[in-house]
């Protein structure tokens, strides 16, 4: 997880999750349901048999 710095307020954090399908998207769900963060963008890929799951939040 990478946590980057954009301005006086705002943080921005990249998530990177390696693993099994449904637990990539239970996580991407959870991360929706959350009222304190918003997502800026997502991307899955599959590699190896996994899914790779790369967020922004904000």
């Amino acid at each position: 997880m990478a946590v980057v710095r954009t301005d006086e307020c705002e943080f921005f954090v990249k998530i990177i999750c390696k693993a099994a399908k449904g637990i990539v998207v239970r996580v991407l769900q959870v991360l929706e349901s959350l009222d304190d963060i918003s997502i800026q963008a997502s991307n899955l890929t599959a590699v190896e048999g996994h899914i790779n799951l790369t967020s922004t939040i904000h």
